[in-house]
């Protein structure tokens, strides 16, 4: 079950604008939540969105709606009010699962969709990460909506990473040894 920070990035990856025009106070049920879009550049669409707990989807929270259909007329007086606490740990496991299939690419854009920002700098340097390390802060970083700057890679990436550093320099040292003599008569 996704938490209401969860909901939240859903529906405004669901009718694509940013997050703050989703209101931080919604609905919470047994099995769902709804959300509000507060959108001053788009008011079409600024009405409520039903978000599946279990299925993780959003949907256009109106009577009729074929995927709402089994829901009874007391179904939203049935729920409480909860406010976005910006993520929780548990959330951010469930959100992992259901994210962690995604590409990189797409999870790419989903963090430009949600930080209104590119993941790399042309112009400065960007983080040394592997493929897999990359999906991982992407995944944090969206779910935190944090720069990929503040990720802090895993205690056995960094160490594999100093390993690896470690050899080079070796090698690079007992290179300069062998080819010194070489060089002189160069």
């Amino acid at each position: 079950m996704i938490d209401f920070h969860t909901a939240r990035l859903l529906t405004s990856w669901f009718i694509h604008v940013p997050l703050s025009d989703i209101a931080e106070v919604g609905l919470a049920g047994a099995d769902g939540f709804i959300t509000t879009c507060t959108s001053t550049n788009r008011p079409k669409i600024n009405c409520d969105y039903y978000v599946d707990g279990k299925r993780a989807k959003a949907y256009y929270f109106w009577p009729d709606a074929p995927e709402l259909v089994g829901l009874d007329i007391h179904f939203r007086s049935s729920m409480m009010t909860v406010r976005d606490d910006g993520g929780t740990e548990e959330g951010f496991r469930v959100f992992r699962a259901i994210f962690s299939k995604e590409s990189t690419e797409s999870l790419m854009e989903r963090y430009a969709d949600t930080l209104r920002r590119g993941v790399f700098n042309i112009e400065g340097g960007n983080p040394d990460l592997t493929d897999r390390e990359l999906r991982k802060c992407l995944i944090w970083c969206i779910y935190y909506m944090k720069d990929i700057w503040d990720y802090k890679p895993s205690r056995f990436y960094r160490f594999r990473r100093k390993l690896f550093w470690t050899r080079v320099r070796i090698t690079n040292k007992v290179l300069d040894f062998l080819l010194k003599p070489i060089w002189r008569f160069l």
